[in-house]
């Protein structure tokens, strides 16, 4: 069995994260990602995926999130919220973060400036406002970060 070196894993930086991200957004369990590896690519392991077929398989997974409808999308719309909630969810795309993630921030962010938000369905358009700063502020730190690298 070939070992992997650094130069030939097919996902780069934080793209691991954020296909993770978006296989739970979507619905798919990690066991259904592994099956799809296995059908599409006759290959038990995601280490041992070329980068193309990375990519083809994150295509994939990127098709069945854009049909899976999130409650709190549907719950925002056509209200004052949801350009805010648009953009929340930007953010949480490039953060690489899934929907657990979100909520647990938007919870530790509304008990920090003591408007306690234990769900997500509470969001007001002023409070959103925060936690999207907050949120611009870790990708601009963890961007740095991975500059420095």
């Amino acid at each position: 069995m070939q070992t992997q070196t650094v130069n030939n894993i097919p996902w780069r930086g934080k793209e691991l994260k954020r296909f993770w991200a978006m296989t739970h957004s979507a619905g798919i369990s990690s066991d259904d990602v592994y099956n799809m590896i296995k059908l599409r690519f006759q290959k038990e392991r995601m280490h041992e995926l070329s980068r193309n077929e990375f990519i083809r398989l994150m295509t994939e997974i990127a098709r069945k999130q854009t049909r899976y409808k999130n409650e709190f999308d549907s719950h925002f719309k056509g209200t004052p919220m949801e350009p805010s909630w648009r953009y929340i969810r930007y953010l949480q795309r490039r953060l690489g973060w899934d929907d657990r993630d979100l909520a647990t921030y938007v919870s530790w962010h509304g008990k920090k400036i003591g408007a306690n938000i234990d769900n997500l369905k509470w969001l007001t358009v002023s409070k959103a406002h925060g936690i999207i700063t907050g949120m611009k502020k870790i990708l601009e730190n963890s961007e740095k970060g991975e500059d420095r690298r």
